[in-house]
């Protein structure tokens, strides 16, 4: 995570901190106290320095005005620098790389990659359930190259319901055997994780098929609710 191609940062001259690093850690502390967690904004700069050191994989240059960024500016963008990029620069209407990183590296080849080649789907039934439920819930920003993160994500599903289906408790119009009766637990994973704090996340279908889905958000959606065996 540290180490080129990101920037590096002075933290403090003559004793004290720099205005700088202050604003990094100020930043930080404040998507912590939005919700987001240590590992969340660790994996996040993982993924953009990713980005940076891979130009043939995605479209960020590092030499390119606000694709490479300092930690501040990583976490959110100066309104004036960002309002002088060019329009035809990618990094204009971010406003922040971490709310584009935390979405996953799905979303990140989607909305990033060269060329996002589109992903087989085994599961063609349950990736359409999953996109109906999606814009059901009101969530209506998914983007044509946001498809690889719905297909993903079924098949994810999928094996998350082979490896815990005797785990989970479903009703007499649901069952383990047909993943689409189920796949809504997705959506509603999410929903659960931001109640009450819409306004505070940036949700897009790379929420989806993360990994946080289904090593914490869903697991602990479905225990709350009594859906899946709390002991395990």
């Amino acid at each position: 995570m540290i180490g080129e191609p990101l920037l590096s940062h002075v933290k403090e001259i003559k004793g004290k901190p720099t205005k700088l690093f202050e604003t990094a850690i100020s930043r930080i502390k404040g998507e912590l106290e939005r919700g987001y967690t240590k590992a969340e904004i660790a994996e996040a700069m993982d993924l953009y320095h990713e980005m940076l050191d891979n130009p043939d994989l995605y479209k960020l240059r590092i030499n390119y005005i606000g694709h490479r960024v300092s930690i501040s500016r990583f976490m959110k963008q100066d309104r004036i620098e960002k309002e002088a990029l060019k329009t035809q620069n990618i990094a204009k209407n971010i406003d922040s790389w971490f709310w584009e990183c935390v979405q996953g590296k799905e979303y990140l080849l989607g909305a990033y990659g060269l060329k996002p080649a589109a992903l087989e789907d085994p599961y063609p039934n349950v990736t359409a359930r999953l996109k109906s439920i999606w814009k059901q819930k009101g969530f209506t920003n998914s983007r044509p190259q946001d498809e690889n993160c719905f297909i993903k994500a079924s098949g994810l599903f999928v094996d998350y319901l082979k490896k815990n289906g005797r785990k989970i408790s479903t009703d007499s119009t649901e069952s383990i055997n047909e993943p689409s009766s189920l796949v809504k637990y997705l959506v509603d994973a999410i929903l659960f994780r931001i109640e009450g704090r819409e306004n505070d996340f940036n949700v897009t279908p790379g929420w989806l098929c993360h990994p946080s889905m289904f090593e914490s958000n869903l697991p602990r959606y479905l225990k709350h609710h009594d859906i899946l065996d709390r002991e395990n």
